[in-house]
């Protein structure tokens, strides 16, 4: 799942500058999940958060674009979660229960 910001995209066309990509991890793309996609999707100027799921704990990572090439990773508490851009708080108890 992403978050994408901008105008109507055509079916069959990939988003254009995704600004938060989601995914839900599973024993067959674990890893994978938290390395090499983890890579590409910051190789993207576009994307501030990428947010991993594991839905047998359940547990929330997410991982921020900081300054430069730096990515600042926190595995998410509390009651909420503020993504900013693009200003959008996330209540953990209803993700993580999806």
């Amino acid at each position: 799942m992403l978050v994408y910001c901008g105008e109507k995209v055509p079916r069959n066309r990939r988003f254009p500058n995704p600004l938060i990509v989601v995914e839900v991890l599973s024993p067959s793309t674990g890893s994978m999940d938290l390395g090499v996609k983890l890579q590409g999707y910051f190789g993207l100027p576009s994307v501030h958060h990428y947010l991993v799921i594991d839905p047998d704990r359940p547990l929330l990572i997410h991982h921020k674009r900081g300054t430069g090439d730096a990515i600042e990773t926190r595995i998410a508490g509390g009651s909420s979660l503020r993504l900013d851009p693009p200003g959008l708080d996330l209540e953990l108890a209803e993700v993580l229960a999806s």
